[in-house]
């Protein structure tokens, strides 16, 4: 149900994210039940571990989604800091005439935690962003690669 509230594209996904996510892009913690305290918890999971195939760039946060190296950005830095929650840069950014065009600051944030920008596909601006689950090999995520993800800590 996280997966899909996360990527779906019918009317009850966007009625869930539109209801849930705050002017940050973050989810609302001001929802108090115990059934949105679980689903945050597997939406942060999520956010965490999906990985990415870059289109155009509108939908991947550059420093709390996962596109590059092992993990958000954010999480190689501090990921308890609070400064990321007003930070929203989309990689849609960074891309000119449909190529990369690496800020400065990103090159050398990227370059000291040892990660490679090179190495970052070529966007495909014609096409939307496309979250996929590393865990299965359908892409698709399930009870099953979910639980296997978070039990072996991938």
């Amino acid at each position: 149900m996280a997966w899909a509230i996360q990527h779906e594209k019918s009317d009850w996904g966007k009625f869930m994210r539109g209801k849930y996510l705050n002017k940050h892009n973050e989810w609302s913690d001001s929802k108090h039940s115990t059934v949105w305290s679980g689903m945050k918890f597997a939406l942060k999971i999520i956010r965490k571990k999906q990985d990415w195939f870059v289109g155009n760039g509108k939908s991947i946060n550059i420093w709390k989604d996962h596109w590059i190296g092992d993990q958000p950005l954010c999480d190689y830095i501090s990921p308890k800091s609070p400064i990321w929650k007003k930070l929203s840069a989309t990689l849609s950014s960074c891309i000119v005439d449909g190529q990369w065009s690496w800020p400065a600051q990103l090159v050398e944030i990227t370059t000291r935690l040892g990660l490679h920008l090179e190495d970052v596909k070529s966007p495909n601006i014609e096409k939307d962003d496309e979250a996929y689950w590393p865990f299965d090999d359908q892409g698709k995520m399930t009870a099953k690669s979910a639980m296997e993800a978070i039990r072996t800590k991938q």
